[in-house]
Formats: C-alpha cells, structure tokens, sequence
C-alpha cells in the first residue's frame, strides 16, 4: 500500500510536468470541473444583485476566450463594466481533514481598464470573512514568496499573464476564503474589465499524505540564507534527502545517518525550494524558502 501510494504521487507530479503546469499546484479552479482532492469542497460566490462578475464563455473585445475553454470567471461576460461599481466574487475553500496545506494566491489573469483609477484587489480570510488580508501587501506576502512577479491590476493586459505566490506563517486547517475586487471610478471608458481563469488555491508540498505524521520532520531555520537543519523524530535508518527548485528540478541531494543533518543552501537562488525525506517505503516532503 505505501509503495502504491508513492507510485501515484510520483504519476500525478509527472503528469503535471507533461501537461506544463506547476507540479506545487494541488488544487486549481478552472470553472469547468472540480480539480480539488474528492474529499475537499469549494463555492464561487458573487453576492449582491449588482454585482458585475459572470462565469461564462468570454464573448467581448478583448476578452474573447478562456485561459482554459470554454468558461473563466470576468467582469460580465458580453459588455463594459459600469462606472461607479465595487464588485466582488468569493471562493471558500474546505480542505480534506487530513491536509495540512500550505495556501496559494495564484492563477492567470487580463487587464483592460482606465489605468490607475479603475482597479482590482486580491484578499484572503483565515476566519471565516471578518478579517481580510491583501494579498498584494509587501507585509502580507513578502516579496520572496512570490514565484512570479505580482500581478498588476490595473491598465492594459491583454496577454494571459500568471501570478503565484505562498502565504507565509499559515495551514489550511479550516475554510480558507479568497476574496477578488473591481472597482470603477465615474468615468465611462468602455473597457473590458478584469478576467480570470484557472485560480490556485493550495499547494501539496505540504499536504501529500505520506507514511509519517505531518509533525515528524522539521526544517530549521525557516527562511534560511546559509544553513539549514533537516530534523526527523522517531529516526531509525539512513534515509535520502533531496532538494527540488519550484520547477521540480534537483538541486541538491544528501544523507541522513542520525536523526538530524546541516545542509549547505549557500549556493542556492533566492526563492522557494522543496526538500524530500526518503527512505526504502517512507517519505515526507516539504517547503523551505532561501533568502
């Protein structure tokens, strides 16, 4: 059964890779399927009867076809977005009980509005909506979370563009909610608005169930520039660690004969790696980010 499970994890991450999307990637909302594990659930909501966003086939000037066909989500599927309008649409997220995921802002997106004064805004809840987060803040996601450049939300945008990044400090336990905003001045520029198409919401360097407790391997310090210290409880043979760049590529590989082992990162890039513990049938895996 553990070997069979292995198999499958290593299937789905290959299967990624053929496909071109990003094998950190568990769960994606393209607004045709549900792409989540079976076990865990998620809602689009657009509250208020004026509210502007429609999942639909995209039929306007610029937006004129989904990232992924034949649906996206975007600011009225036919014409202009109205002047004066403040329009959100939500996504709640309910993980498997089993799942301790590191969370995702990410998907692709298009741009076509007045520059500077019509606009979008991401946010994240952690509890249930009474408290918001913007995602875009220097202090909420700092800048080495970021795998692609922050999304710019306002202007001209009319090539599919990605954004992705983790949020740091914190594990899907409960409802994550994802809250995306349009804002319109009072000026009527005939514009095609905002679009989105394939959402990420989690990521599964965290949440792969494996043969050990999420609590039995610890990576130290985290973020780390020089050295990190790669920690297993219950250790009982040598077991292989390996290191893998967000591409999915191996950087770096290592040995563990005791319980613990220093790894040298010094010669790594700045950004968001994942490191596996091996050993014959049992592994774990996960994130570590190099200043």
């Amino acid at each position: 059964m553990k070997k069979a499970l292995l198999i499958f994890t290593i299937l789905i991450i290959t299967s990624n890779f053929a496909k071109g999307q990003n094998p950190f990637i568990t769960c994606t909302v393209n607004f045709e399927d549900n792409p989540c594990w079976e076990a865990s659930y998620y809602n689009v909501s657009i509250p208020s009867s004026n509210n502007v966003w429609q999942v639909s086939k995209p039929e306007k000037t610029v937006f004129d076809s989904a990232y992924s066909s034949p649906r996206a989500i975007l600011t009225d599927s036919t014409g202009p977005y109205p002047i004066n309008n403040t329009s959100s649409f939500i996504i709640k997220l309910i993980p498997p009980a089993y799942c301790e995921c590191a969370p995702v802002i990410g998907g692709v997106y298009k741009f076509d509005s007045d520059t500077l004064k019509d606009f979008g805004r991401i946010e994240f809840s952690l509890d249930h909506g009474t408290t918001w987060l913007n995602a875009l803040s220097d202090t909420v996601i700092p800048d080495g979370y970021w795998i692609t450049p922050r999304p710019v939300l306002t202007g001209r945008i009319y090539q599919w563009k990605e954004f992705t990044a983790f949020i740091p400090g914190y594990y899907v336990t409960d409802t994550l909610y994802y809250r995306f905003t349009f804002i319109s001045d009072g000026i009527q520029t005939n514009q095609d608005g905002w679009m989105l198409d394939d959402i990420q919401l989690i990521d599964h360097t965290e949440g792969i169930r494996d043969t050990r407790s999420p609590h039995e391997i610890n990576i130290y310090p985290n973020p780390a520039s020089g050295i990190i210290t790669v920690s297993v409880n219950n250790f009982t043979e040598k077991m292989e660690v390996s290191v893998y760049d967000i591409l999915g590529q191996s950087c770096l590989q290592h040995m563990m004969y005791k319980n613990y082992e220093p790894i040298n990162i010094s010669s790594l890039c700045k950004g968001i790696y994942m490191i596996r513990v091996f050993s014959r049938n049992e592994y774990h895996m996960r994130m570590f980010i190099k200043e």
